[in-house]
């Protein structure tokens, strides 16, 4: 009965967890990137190059100019 409980708490706690991007996220970066100018090659580069950086969608939104300049350097 203790392992259940423990086991149902640790569910619990880990679908509660956001530390990833959910797939709207990521489809709103994408296509706010490509109406900004980008590719979509571009913006897919960009994109995978911000969540490893910021593994929760929300701390990408507090990204600085020349911090995202420097992500995207490596995307063509």
């Amino acid at each position: 009965m203790r392992y259940s409980v423990l086991i149902l708490g640790l569910v619990f706690i880990s679908s509660c967890r956001h530390d990833s991007w959910s797939d709207q996220e990521k489809d709103d970066f994408v296509d706010t990137c490509i109406d900004e100018g980008g590719t979509k090659k571009y913006c897919k580069c960009f994109l995978k190059k911000n969540m490893e950086k910021y593994p929760r969608y929300e701390d990408s939104n507090e990204i600085s100019f020349e911090e995202a300049v420097e992500l995207s350097k490596e995307c063509k």
